[in-house]
């Protein structure tokens, strides 16, 4: 079986001799390993794919994420100002709407003129084309209230919850929308098979549970189901701490839910269970970034040997890697993995 059938039977839910692992998104960390950034891999679309594919051929992460860490780029459509930086992902250092008034002029069409985002979806078809046979390519995206987040500002969003309702399910509903339109190229030419988005904002670390179900979870359904009907699977990543709504990912209508090390492994597994697949949580700094392979072999056991048997698990880190996570750790999160046994 290979690394990307184990991802696929992983989200059938379909116990697999081997526990499967991936890291997630890795964009920032392929630019780095490749000496690029992504202000560079930006400017030609043959060129990043190329990069992508020279990376994934000699890592062998079953799943490839053309155009992560460049997740702002749908707020800087809609008219924010972004700004990239020599490693990591670029900022959105002016947002695109200041006044809730101005909501109702935001364009979601934009997105089709954005030169960044045309770059991405010709190197996403690249990959697909030459790899996707072997790997599992897909595009990443910000999760509706993240982006809603980066669209008006954090604080204005967060504000938004409890004077300005009806504006922010607005703005909700309109980021979902842009994600979807994002993808839509993609999907009606079935280049990917599989959508990714990072929802880090809806996380417990920043939101209450109450603000989760009533904010965070309705555009997300709302972005699954359409995925769904396209046939197409969707691996969402919340960051931060969600052991109060473990009982809610299910609801989010996601084929993955990929959770970060602040959250209690068993007690997910324990919630999630028969019900969507699970990845996590290996730390993306104290092992990943500062460990050792021999840490993350120890530690990637105990967890597919205690949680990994019945199907539906992917051992991960938990959050993105560092651009500078050194790649003997990446190698050994993904070789543990296919030595360890769960059948």
């Amino acid at each position: 079986m290979t690394g990307k059938e184990a991802i696929l039977a992983a989200m059938s839910l379909t116990e697999t001799e081997r526990a499967p692992a991936m890291y997630f998104g890795g964009g920032m960390w392929t630019a780095y390993q490749a000496g690029e950034t992504l202000e560079s891999l930006a400017a030609d679309a043959k060129h990043m794919a190329e990069v992508i594919i020279r990376i994934a051929e000699e890592i062998q992460n079953p799943i490839v994420y053309c155009g992560s860490g460049y997740n702002n780029l749908l707020a800087a459509a809609v008219g924010g100002k972004l700004k990239y930086r020599p490693h990591g992902a670029p900022d959105i250092v002016e947002p695109a709407l200041r006044d809730w008034a101005e909501l109702d002029t935001l364009d979601a069409t934009a997105v089709d003129r954005n030169d960044t985002v045309n770059t991405i979806w010709k190197a996403t078809e690249i990959v697909a084309r030459r790899i996707g046979d072997r790997f599992m390519v897909t595009t990443t995206s910000w999760g509706p209230f993240t982006l809603a987040s980066q669209i008006c500002g954090m604080e204005p969003l967060m504000r938004g919850t409890f004077r300005e309702k009806d504006r922010i399910h607005q703005l909700l509903a309109f980021a979902a929308e842009l994600i979807y339109r994002y993808y839509d190229p993609l999907l009606t030419r079935g280049t990917i098979e599989t959508v990714c988005i990072t929802d880090s904002v809806a996380s417990g670390s920043l939101i209450s549970r109450k603000q989760f179900a009533e904010f965070a979870l309705p555009p997300l359904q709302q972005f699954t189901r359409k995925m769904r009907r396209k046939g197409v699977k969707t691996l969402l990543h919340i960051c931060g701490d969600t052991n109060d709504r473990l009982d809610l990912l299910p609801e989010t209508g996601a084929d993955i839910i990929s959770i970060d090390t602040n959250t209690d492994l068993a007690k997910a597994r324990e919630a999630t269970r028969g019900k969507l697949c699970l990845g996590g949580n290996l730390s993306p700094v104290t092992l990943m970034l500062q460990g050792t392979p021999k840490m993350i072999e120890a530690q990637g056991r105990t967890v597919i040997e205690s949680l990994g048997r019945g199907g539906g698990f992917i051992l991960m880190p938990g959050c993105d890697i560092a651009a500078n996570a050194p790649r003997p750790n990446v190698e050994a999160l993904l070789r543990t993995a296919a030595a360890t046994p769960v059948a």
